[in-house]
C-alpha cells in the first residue's frame, strides 16, 4: 500500500481499516511512503505485522527517486495488488516498474476532489487511466478530480464505528471539566493543520462570533505543517484563552462530546469524514459548501459559501443554536452506507474480484 501523510489523519484511517480486513484473510502487507511517517501510522503497521519502506519523494530529486523505485520492486515482488491512496495523479510514479507487468494489479483511491498543480495532475491522469485496473474515489467530485468524467470509478463513502461516536453525557460532562468550559459555547474543528483545510478562515469566523457570544470557546484538534502560523495568528488577535489546540486525540471519540457545535470550512475535501463523525455525536455542522453533499440529509447539517462574510458565518452559526437531543443520531449513521464495516467490505470485495 502507498500514501500516507507525514501526520496521521483521515487516509490513514480509511487505509487503516481496509489493511486490517486483508490481514485477517490472510494477505501480506507491505507499506510504502514518501514522508517519514508519525509513531501512530508505525504502530499501526506493526499491529498487521506488516513492513515499511521509504523511498525519496520524485520531486525532491528525481534521479534518486528512479533509482530507489526501482530497486524497492526488484527487491520485493511479487507482488498481486499495488494500492495507492492518493490526492494527486502524480502518483502514479509509485507504481512506474510494474506499468507493463500485466499480472501486477493496480488500484488507485482518489480521497480529494480538488488540489494544486492542476497541469501536472492532468498530464499524469493519461498514464493513470492507461494502466489503472480499478478506480475508487470516496465522492462522485473525488471521482472526478482523479480521473476525469469519461472513466468510470467505483464509489466508496468513507465510513466510521458509529457506535464509538454515540453520545455520552457523562463523558461530555468530565472533559468540559477537565478543560474548564463548563458553561462555554464549545465550537470544535477536527482535521489536519494543512492549507486546505482553511484554518485561517475558521479563526476568523469565531472571532467573529466571540464579539456577540463572549463565552465561545474554540478546540482545534489536530497535527500538521501549519501549527506555528495558526498558533502565531491566535496570539496576534488576542485570543489565546479562547482557543484551545490538542494534538490528534486516539480517543477522539470523546472529545466530540464535548463540543456544541463543529464547523469545517475546508477549501478541498474530497469526503469529510470527521463530519460523519460529528454527525454521529448528534453534533450541529457547518460545512464550506466546497465540501462534497453526499453526508445525509439531515437538519443538523448546514452548508455556508466561502464567499460570504466571517461575520455571516458567525450569525449562521449563533442563528442555528446547539443540539438538546443527540443520542438519536448515531443509529441514522450506523444504518446507512457510512459506516467503517461497509466501507471495508465494498473494498475488500473489489479487490478479491481483481
Amino acid at each position: 500500500m502507498i500514501g500516507f501523510g507525514r501526520d496521521y489523519g483521515g487516509v490513514e484511517q480509511i487505509a487503516f481499516s481496509v489493511c486490517r480486513a486483508l490481514a485477517k484473510q490472510g494477505d501480506r502487507l507491505d507499506f510504502l511512503s514518501y514522508y517519514d511517517i508519525p509513531p501512530r501510522t508505525a504502530r499501526e503497521i506493526e499491529s498487521l505485522n506488516g513492513n515499511r519502506y521509504r523511498v525519496t519523494r520524485y520531486s525532491s530529486n528525481p534521479f534518486q527517486f528512479l533509482r530507489e523505485i526501482f530497486a524497492f520492486y526488484a527487491l520485493h515482488m511479487p507482488y498481486d495488488i499495488v494500492y495507492c491512496n492518493a490526492n494527486h495523479a502524480s502518483m502514479i510514479l509509485y507504481t512506474m516498474p510494474v506499468w507493463f507487468s500485466r499480472r501486477v494489479r493496480l488500484v488507485f483511491h482518489s480521497h480529494v476532489r480538488d488540489g494544486a498543480h492542476r497541469w501536472l495532475h492532468r498530464l499524469f491522469r493519461i498514464p493513470l487511466n492507461w494502466r489503472c485496473d480499478l478506480r475508487i474515489a470516496c465522492s462522485g467530485q473525488a471521482a472526478d478530480w482523479m480521473y476525469g468524467r469519461t472513466c468510470p470509478a467505483q464509489i466508496v463513502y468513507n465510513g466510521i464505528d458509529a457506535d464509538r461516536f454515540r453520545f455520552d453525557s457523562k463523558v461530555r460532562n468530565s472533559l468540559r471539566s477537565r478543560y474548564g468550559v463548563q458553561n462555554r459555547l464549545v465550537i470544535g474543528h477536527v482535521g489536519r493543520l494543512t492549507p486546505e483545510k482553511n484554518h485561517s478562515f475558521l479563526l476568523d469566523v469565531f472571532a467573529e462570533l466571540l464579539r456577540r457570544e463572549p463565552s465561545g470557546m474554540l478546540v482545534l484538534i489536530g497535527d500538521g505543517e501549519l501549527y506555528n502560523e495558526i498558533k502565531t495568528k491566535i496570539n496576534r488577535m488576542g485570543l489565546e484563552r479562547a482557543v484551545l489546540m490538542l494534538p490528534f486525540q486516539p480517543d477522539i471519540q470523546n472529545f466530540y462530546q464535548m463540543m456544541d457545535v463543529f464547523v469545517m470550512p475546508s477549501i478541498a475535501e474530497g469526503f469529510c469524514l470527521t463530519g460523519i463523525e460529528a454527525l454521529a455525536s448528534g453534533l450541529p455542522t457547518f460545512y464550506a459548501d466546497t465540501i462534497p453533499d453526499d453526508l445525509p440529509v439531515s437538519d443538523l447539517i448546514h452548508y455556508l459559501s466561502l464567499s460570504r462574510s466571517a461575520g455571516e458565518w458567525a450569525e449562521e452559526i449563533l442563528k442555528a443554536g446547539t443540539n438538546s437531543d443527540r443520542s438519536i443520531y448515531f443509529d441514522r449513521v450506523r444504518s446507512s452506507e457510512l459506516t467503517v464495516s461497509a466501507m471495508t467490505e465494498k473494498i475488500v470485495g473489489l479487490l478479491n474480484e481483481l
